[in-house]
């Protein structure tokens, strides 16, 4: 899927998947939790109050995707031990750039 370049190109709808897909990873990466860091497009909507930017008419645009940084101290294990419980199912990895094995 291609990036929008407008703000206004983002729908709710996609918008709503990541969350319910950052919910997902979130919940099934509960031991590794005191590594991650939620970045990227969907940070704006838990720092500024969604109800009162409407008011005001400056909802966050939205996004399509879900980032979250691991620590640099344990970042070698923790990636790996993120993509082992990632690489259950239904989850697979699309990009074959990964440097480490799949299951």
């Amino acid at each position: 899927m291609i990036k929008p370049e407008h703000a206004q190109d983002y729908s709710p709808e996609q918008t709503e998947l990541a969350e319910q897909a950052l919910l997902e990873v979130w919940s099934r990466l509960g031991e590794y939790h005191r590594f991650l860091v939620l970045v990227g497009g969907l940070v704006p909507r838990y720092l500024v109050d969604q109800k009162k930017a409407a008011i005001q008419n400056e909802t966050h645009c939205g996004t399509m995707d879900v980032d979250l940084g691991i620590s640099v101290a344990v970042a070698d294990l923790a990636v790996l031990c993120v993509r082992c419980r990632m690489n259950c199912e239904p989850y697979k990895s699309r990009d074959s750039a990964w440097p480490y094995p799949s299951r």
